[in-house]
């Protein structure tokens, strides 16, 4: 008898217990959600963190030809301080010496591949670029020509880079297939040759040439 007495007592306040526990449960929820959602969003931010701003002061030489002659870029209207403030940017004829054929890049950039493309440089200077189609400017003499792809006559982007110590040769970016060469993005010590014509490998080699090595325009940059 006893025994079934404490039996249904030990029944009831079991009952007791589980009625009790939604009452526990929601004076303690608020305190569970908080809890929650700071475990949450400190994992977001540190999962989340912005990549960081990569800074730069490169230069790289340059030249373009149309019809196998070199078009100037030594006019003011080329010089940042006439204006031009973008990342990248020439120097013209100043007093760090005639650097006119050299883009400056200075700025900074985030994640994996900055945005200063040719067709942005230029096109900042009043140049409208698509691919096989080129527009000129109309200052320093370039009277606003465009020079677009016909017939063997086309336009041939060519790039040399420095690796380590060591500069490769002109690889011809036009020829290769699916490539866009005005969103090329000059980088350090590059050489970069942007020419127009019906042209042999021989005149090629004399306009790659003519674009000054790294020791003599970063002298002058």
């Amino acid at each position: 008898m006893a025994d079934d007495i404490r039996a249904r007592r030990a029944e009831r306040a079991r009952q007791e217990k589980r009625k009790g526990m939604p009452k526990q449960l929601a004076r303690y929820a608020p305190v569970i959600v908080v809890a929650a959602l700071v475990i949450i969003g400190v994992y977001w931010a540190a999962t989340h963190q912005p990549p960081p701003k990569k800074f730069v002061h490169e230069h790289a030489a340059f030249a373009w030809y149309a019809d196998g002659q070199e078009l100037s870029f030594r006019s003011l209207d080329y010089d940042f301080a006439s204006g031009f403030q973008d990342v990248v940017h020439m120097h013209a004829q100043g007093a760090e010496g005639d650097a006119s054929d050299v883009l400056h890049i200075e700025g900074s950039y985030v994640g994996g591949n900055p945005d200063w493309t040719v067709k942005r440089i230029f096109e900042q200077y009043g140049m409208k670029i698509t691919p096989g189609d080129i527009t000129f400017d109309s200052k320093d003499g370039h009277h606003g020509q465009r020079f677009a792809d016909q017939g063997n006559a086309t336009w041939h982007f060519l790039v040399s880079k420095v690796t380590g110590t060591t500069r490769g040769p002109f690889v011809n970016i036009s020829t290769l297939a699916g490539a866009d060469y005005t969103s090329y993005v000059p980088r350090e010590q590059d050489k970069i040759l942007m020419t127009y014509g019906d042209l042999t490998q021989a005149q090629l080699a004399q306009q790659e040439a003519s674009i000054p090595d790294a020791n003599e325009w970063r002298a002058a940059a």
